[in-house]
């Protein structure tokens, strides 16, 4: 007999429908996908053409580069997040536990005000 304790014991924390979770993991992985692909080709077209290789290409392969590690890196912790937490980002959580999302969005923009 299958053991199903544990499948209805985690069912709780999740906060949405499984076909909500699908349609949330569905939109989640295009943009993955999308920021892999497109992202990837502009580092292959810069560091395999010479012609590519100027300044302002190289400060474009380095925001490519720091586009793949923000994908890597934060599109599938968030995607847990918004399963499992089920909280969005709205204005009234700055004050309460949503300032360490608020910080890192603003420091995010900080960096890319100053690359800017």
């Amino acid at each position: 007999f299958p053991d199903t304790s544990t499948s209805i014991a985690l069912f709780p924390y999740y906060q949405y429908s499984p076909a909500v979770a699908a349609i949330f993991i569905m939109a989640y992985l295009i943009v993955f996908l999308s920021c892999m692909a497109g992202n990837a080709l502009v580092c292959m077209v810069v560091v395999n053409n010479e012609r590519m290789r100027t300044v302002t290409n190289f400060f474009i392969l380095n925001l490519a580069i720091s586009d793949l590690l923000v994908g890597i890196f934060c599109v599938p912790p968030t995607l847990m997040d918004n399963l499992i937490t089920g909280e969005g980002h709205s204005m009234r959580e700055v004050g309460k536990l949503g300032f360490q999302k608020w910080h890192a969005v603003a420091c995010q923009g900080t960096s890319l005000g100053k690359l800017v």
